[in-house]
């Protein structure tokens, strides 16, 4: 119903033909990876005319304006607008390969467990007032008061001088400094240096753990609720970026630009645009009609190559994020629970068939189940290895033979009765408003129930659907997992699935306390050997590019054997330009990293002068 709607919304637009029919989900072959846009050929952008305005225009999920302050550290913050506002020290890119580019940092040096960091000194805050390295530990001490993951590995942060700032971990790790890199310069200390300060006594009572006791905590939780309750207006925000915030609507965010940027030499817009996002067939509606310079929203892939249609000069790069759209299995959950049903429900699903009717840009799935998207997993894991794993491809045969093996039967009627003579029935929830997932989640229960596995959809708005999952009421639930891309290291993915969120795959009862242990332990069929998984990601956290391959070889060995996760594709975003010169010009090729991060690519290019605009 919500793809009949989007397609229905596209064809009231006139210069876009009526939509074609959407292809059958039984389809037995995969389509094409989507080849990468041709870049259009160079061409250079007009002068601007005297007092010409240039705007950027895009779309992001921003917040009513009620919702917003300008103060950076109590929800919902300005999250679709803080790279044009703030800046990174050093903006760390890991695809398609390590790139770092010096923001408000020149360079940056590691050495053992200290990584150390020169900072520009040309740097002005949007108040013209410098930047220094005092802004620098201000911004690490308030984020200790939102306790955000820096420091559970930061003993401690020094500035030796205006412009040098000192970080020391507690021991060294090659994840650290892209960690310490993905914060945003948010907290200049002539204006938060009143909490600020208050931070280093409560850094002093950690434990060796870097925990605080409850009385601390009380401190820091009191601390927290001072800071939040400090309000900015939107409009008087201070930054470092080469925008401002304008003003907010219901509709719109409006950033203008700055002078006084370390960035203001090589950003040719003046202004930037973010449409708010509040549902898919409005957005569609805007990109028929050319509303839009850039923008990285999925859509089905009928409305696609409508778009193209109508936009027959747009330009896109199929961004790999690093992540993989896919299944969380409830492993607590019967009849799930038992790892032969999870494999076999796998095995009885032609995954690639169903690809057509998901977002473009999602590839090909990975069908050894390693917890890795490909384009990652064969940078880690060995041809020898791999053949080692149970491959999880459509197979009908083998997953009835999983099945009768642990003695399931079918019925008269075809549909399979667990050992005890009891039906089966499955269920799948997903959120209503992700085509990927509501569209797939239904082939993928029609094709379960067709295999004998009587099988529920189950769509639900999207917050009582975090909730059912987060309570681990769920059997099968739809999700997101990976994160390989933020780090560029595999760690990133097997925290995501083991340490982030054992309550949605399984691993913990939600009705345990807060702050209870588990276990997560697997024997490999093909060694005898039994993998301490949680061991085994926290050491990959630490261990050296010596080591970290044999570690991530174990991981994913455990990962197939286990299958708390099913993978259903590689999620690749699709990072737009519209009218490439015509109203845009000079971007990047699609090999260069400045196309990684979504709404973050368009600031990226803007900062670094790579990207051009004509009125």
């Amino acid at each position: 119903m919500l793809l009949i709607a989007v397609l229905l919304v596209a064809s009231c637009q006139p210069a876009a033909p009526a939509p074609a029919q959407a292809p059958k989900a039984a389809a037995t072959t995969a389509p094409a990876a989507p080849a990468a846009t041709a870049a259009p050929a160079a061409a250079k952008a007009p002068a601007p005319a005297a007092g010409a305005k240039y705007r950027f225009t895009s779309s992001g999920n921003i917040q009513p304006p009620e919702a917003l302050n300008g103060n950076p550290y109590p929800p919902p913050g300005i999250n679709e607008a803080i790279s044009y506002v703030w800046d990174r020290l050093i903006d760390f890119v890991p695809i398609p390969k390590e790139t770092y580019h010096p923001m408000l940092a020149e360079s940056f040096k590691e050495e053992g467990n200290k990584l150390t960091v020169a900072l520009k000194k040309d740097v002005k805050w949007t108040d013209d007032k410098p930047f220094t390295s005092k802004d620098v530990i201000s911004t690490y001490n308030l984020y200790f008061i939102n306790n955000h993951t820096v420091w559970r590995y930061l003993d401690k942060i020094e500035a030796p001088d205006d412009y040098t700032v000192v970080f020391t971990w507690k021991k060294a790790s090659p994840i650290l400094k892209a960690i310490a890199f993905e914060i945003y310069i948010n907290g200049p200390y002539h204006i938060y240096g009143k909490w600020a300060d208050k931070v280093p006594p409560l850094l002093a009572k950690r434990d060796a753990s870097g925990n605080l006791d409850d009385a601390a905590n009380k401190e820091r939780n009191a601390l927290r609720e001072d800071l939040y309750a400090f309000k900015v207006p939107l409009t008087d925000i201070v930054g470092t970026g080469p925008f401002k915030v304008g003003g907010v609507t219901t509709s719109d965010m409006m950033l203008q630009r700055k002078e006084n940027a370390w960035s203001s030499k090589n950003n040719k817009y003046d202004e930037v645009v973010i449409m708010r996002y509040v549902a898919q067939e409005a957005y569609i509606t805007n990109a028929m009609a050319g509303k839009y310079d850039g923008e990285q929203h999925g859509m089905p892939p009928d409305v696609l190559e409508q778009l193209k249609k109508a936009q027959p000069d747009v330009h896109i790069n199929w961004s790999k994020s690093g992540s993989q759209p896919g299944w969380d299995f409830n492993i607590r959950k019967y009849p799930i629970d038992k790892p032969e049903v999870r494999k076999a429900i796998i095995m009885a699903i032609d995954f690639k068939s169903v690809l057509p009717i998901l977002e473009p840009g999602t590839l090909d799935p990975d069908t050894k189940m390693t917890g890795l998207v490909p384009s990652f997993r064969d940078r880690w894991i060995s041809k020898e290895t791999l053949a080692k794993m149970q491959d999880y491809s459509f197979n009908k045969a083998k997953a009835e033979e999983m099945l009768t093996g642990i003695g399931w039967k079918r019925g008269a009627d075809k549909m399979w009765v667990d050992d005890k003579g009891k039906p089966v029935e499955l269920e799948i929830a997903s959120m209503n408003s992700w085509p990927i997932f509501f569209l797939g989640g239904d082939a993928y229960a029609q094709q379960l129930t067709a295999f004998g596995l009587k099988t529920t959809f189950k769509p639900m708005e999207l917050s009582a659907y975090w909730q059912y999952i987060d309570n681990g009421e769920h059997m099968i639930g739809m999700d997101f997992r990976g994160n390989i891309g933020g780090y560029g290291h595999p760690w990133g993915a097997y925290k995501n699935l083991y340490r982030d969120n054992p309550i949605r795959v399984g691993l913990l009862d939600p009705k345990a306390p807060a702050g209870s242990t588990y276990e997560v332990k697997v024997k490999i069929p093909s060694t005898g050997e039994t993998i301490d998984v949680l061991a085994l990601t926290d050491q990959l956290f630490y261990a050296s590019d010596a080591d970290a391959k044999g570690i991530v070889e174990k991981l994913a060995l455990a990962t197939n054997e286990l299958v708390p996760f099913v993978a259903i594709g590689e999620k690749a975003e699709p990072i737009k330009i519209y009218a490439p010169n015509k109203k845009v010009f000079n971007f990047p090729g699609d090999e260069e990293p400045f196309w990684f991060q979504g709404l973050n690519s368009y600031s990226r290019m803007m900062k670094f002068g790579k990207i051009s605009p004509t009125k």
